[in-house]
């Protein structure tokens, strides 16, 4: 048996102020294909939340899953399989934080003994210390700029106005740093 971290951030309007519930579910659907089973479809998260202004809200999220357990690493003795272990949220800066523990069944385990993995660990420190001493740091280079995005994935029915009201800021400067392409669902937008 192997656990999966599943790390995703929400952003709501108006922001969270405290979580009341969360919980998650999956629909999987498990295919047989040349490189292994592949385990596709959705999860769903749900909840409810008090929202800034005091008033409770609903959470109705789905996370497209697309798992792949390639064929040399099946067990063969128990089918192949997902299941949500753990459910945790937490409300940081009005955005919620949503940590999901995921079991995978079927597995291979791998054995390795306690020696191996300390050869294993000393050879990667060395190589890695080996490393270092040839790194060039490239934040001193003068031509190197370096710009951190606020980035926003589209909801349905968005447009450049209902994002530049939910995240208050210009929608003449929000078209223009997206080169005012086309809004479809899922599509990632930055912010200005």
């Amino acid at each position: 048996m192997k656990t999966m971290m599943i790390e995703k951030q929400f952003f709501f309007t108006p922001k969270i102020k405290q979580l009341i519930s969360i919980q998650a579910n999956e629909q999987l659907s498990y295919m047989q294909t040349e490189q292994g089973i592949r385990a596709k479809g959705p999860m769903y998260v749900s909840g409810n939340y008090i929202d800034a202004d005091g008033n409770t809200q609903e959470i109705h999220e789905t996370l497209d899953m697309d798992v792949l357990a390639p064929s040399h690493k099946l067990s063969g003795d128990i089918a192949f399989t997902l299941r949500i272990q753990e459910v945790k949220g937490e409300v940081h800066d009005g955005a919620l934080l949503l940590y999901l523990t995921i079991m995978a069944e079927g597995l291979k385990e791998e054995k390795t003994s306690d020696v191996d993995e300390a050869q294993e660990e000393t050879e990667v420190l060395e190589n890695e210390h080996d490393e270092v001493a040839e790194f060039e740091d490239l934040f001193e280079d003068a031509d190197c700029t370096c710009t951190s995005y606020r980035m926003v994935v589209a909801k349905i029915d968005d447009t450049y106005d209902t994002i530049a009201q939910r995240y208050n800021v210009d929608v003449s400067k929000l078209r223009t740093y997206n080169h005012d392409k086309e809004i479809v669902p899922k599509s990632l937008l930055i912010l200005p």
